[in-house]
């Protein structure tokens, strides 16, 4: 540690004021016990601050030169200067490193803008209290506040989001309240980029006036590679008692994927929506919605709903309530009819490639004491990235127990045939995490539902599983016992043109540990690679192998320009 410090002030009985520069020359993190791996950082930091105890109040602090040096690399961080200061009539606060510049200018004192911030939190909940909601009386609590943000690429924030796979070319936001003009304001974002995801610029702009808030924002895309260019817009208002958002798609030729908004209104005991308008448009071509639809959500939790939303061809959503039974206290149902998942992509940007024929259904029932949950999920003629996939069914049943358990019976089919079911039942604790007892059966389960998934096609899975796995304990880090099989399981690499055909001998499970014995791996010729061992995955952030593997003349790669092998004889143990 290599630090050095200058102080230098004023303390009077209403003068108070300092400069601290500090010069750390050498910082190790790691000797000091604050970081386990190496971190070494060197800066220049100084703080300024100055008051009369009374209503002034300014601090600056500034960090330059910084270092770190850590075990992979050394970087130079960006210098960072804030602020804050408050007097009698105003108040302002900044932030500034690399591209990036952030301020806070406020009317007033910080303890009067807290305090009109309070009164304003305070009369919307009275408002809503009394369920009547009067915008000219809240505008005059908002305290006088200008906020601004502009940022590039450059800065430390945009760098941690890089870092976490999140990147953006510019940031821009101007937000202002006063009593006067109300809540107005506009952002940009530019370049917004991710793993999996581009788009080229993000709005929102917000306005009041004296019949309420209006917000416009949206999404505009140029082309890019498997995606064609659209515009997405959401226009909305918040009035007194009422407000509506109303979301409209676009593609490159400015024909409408989507037009349809949801209007809701503050009732006496609850809010009630309502979908319009009568004919919206959803994958370009118009649907129906009945003309008295509602979702009204009580205050005291209950839903009431009659949605229905179709088109001619029998697509749509269903979303009702049962009003007629008198003896539970909810009993709602969900239904979604042939949703074509090809016309969908139309207007779902990014969406993965994906063709089929969605049909599913939702139940809910409280009778108070009792409720239940039952769902089932149907895809027919499923396609992923152009592979076929055959028909899907998922479903299942939840209940609650009298002893403030929880139990779950579900189940997969596959072309008619349920290949999975799982059972099970969770009991939570007063303390801790509570206990789990779970059952799952596997019946020919095929592999290759998952090759579709693979990137690249890197590896082709065929044959499928069978067996049955049982689940108790923590729920966090359940023990498994039971058995799995492998029946005519093969693993593909077409870069290597290797087949690897596995066992069909039953694998066992043993306390969250898979025991090999005398399990063989073959490829082309006749010997096999035998594995005997074990793999701990009783915790799964430090999975355990404890194997012993060997072969003879065993022939694990033939394709050109690599070489087959022969005579490979391999011990691993404890890695």
């Amino acid at each position: 540690m290599d630090i050095k410090a200058h102080l230098d002030g004023i303390l009077k009985p209403h003068d108070v004021s300092g400069d601290l520069k500090m010069d750390v020359a050498h910082l190790d993190w790691q000797a000091l016990h604050l970081m386990d791996t190496r971190f070494q950082t060197s800066q220049h930091l100084g703080v300024r601050f100055s008051s009369d105890l009374r209503k002034r109040y300014v601090v600056e602090a500034e960090m330059t030169n910084a270092t770190i040096v850590t075990a992979k690399r050394t970087s130079h961080s960006k210098d960072l200067f804030a602020g804050f200061s408050t007097s009698r009539d105003s108040t302002f606060a900044y932030l500034r490193a690399g591209d990036l510049d952030l301020s806070l200018e406020g009317a007033g004192h910080m303890e009067y803008i807290s305090g009109r911030a309070d009164l304003l939190m305070k009369k919307l909940a009275e408002q809503w209290e009394s369920k009547h909601i009067e915008q000219e009386e809240l505008r005059e609590f908002l305290p006088g506040l200008c906020l601004k943000i502009s940022s590039g690429p450059d800065n430390p924030i945009a760098n941690y989001l890089s870092m976490m796979g999140l990147s953006y070319s510019r940031l821009f936001m101007d937000v202002d309240s006063s009593p006067a003009e109300g809540l107005n304001g506009e952002a940009y974002l530019y370049g917004l980029r991710t793993d999996s995801l581009t788009l080229d610029t993000i709005y929102l702009d917000v306005q009041q006036d004296l019949n309420g808030i209006n917000m416009l924002s949206g999404v505009v895309n140029g082309p890019k590679p498997g995606q064609e260019a659209f515009d997405v817009t959401l226009e909305g208002n918040v009035g007194n008692n009422s407000a509506q958002l109303l979301v409209q798609y676009l593609n490159a030729r400015k024909e409408q994927g989507v037009y349809m908004g949801v209007m809701a209104d503050l009732r006496r005991h609850g809010i009630r929506m309502k979908v319009f308008p009568e004919h919206p448009t959803l994958v370009y071509r118009p649907f129906t919605v009945n003309k008295n639809n509602y979702i009204y959500l009580a205050d005291n939790g209950r839903i009431h709903a009659n949605l229905d939303l179709h088109d001619e061809q029998g697509t749509g959503l269903s979303f009702y309530t049962n009003r007629e039974d008198t003896i539970a206290k909810q009993d709602m149902t969900v239904e979604l009819s042939r949703i074509n998942l090809k016309e969908f992509r139309r207007i779902l940007p990014y969406m993965p490639d994906m063709e089929g024929w969605i049909g599913a259904e939702a139940h809910y029932i409280d009778s108070g004491p009792y409720m239940m949950v039952s769902s089932d999920l149907r895809i027919d003629e499923f396609k992923y990235e152009g592979s076929a996939l055959g028909n899907w069914e998922l479903g299942g049943v939840y209940l609650p127990g009298e002893a403030k358990d929880h139990h779950l019976d579900a189940y997969i089919r596959h072309d008619g045939e349920e290949i999975a079911h799982l059972g099970g039942i969770y009991l939570p604790a007063e303390e801790g995490t509570g206990s789990l007892s779970a059952d799952i059966a596997f019946e020919h389960f095929p592999l290759n539902v998952a090759n579709p998934f693979v990137p690249d096609r890197m590896v082709e899975l065929d044959g499928d599983i069978d067996g049955t796995l049982s689940m108790n304990g923590d729920p966090a880090k359940p023990l498994l016992n039971g058995e799995l099989a492998l029946d005519s399981v093969t693993f593909f690499m077409p870069e290597m043109s290797a087949m690897f055909r596995f066992d069909n001998e039953p694998v066992q499970v043993v306390n969250s540990k898979m025991m090999f014995k005398e399990f063989d791996i073959f490829t082309k010729g006749k010997t096999p690679f035998t594995i005997n061992g074990e793999v701990d995955f009783s915790d799964l952030e430090r999975t355990a192998v404890n194997l012993k593997m060997h072969a003879e003349n065993y022939e694990l790669l033939n394709a050109p320009p690599y070489q087959a092998g022969y005579g490979l004889r391999q011990d691993v143990c404890g890695f």
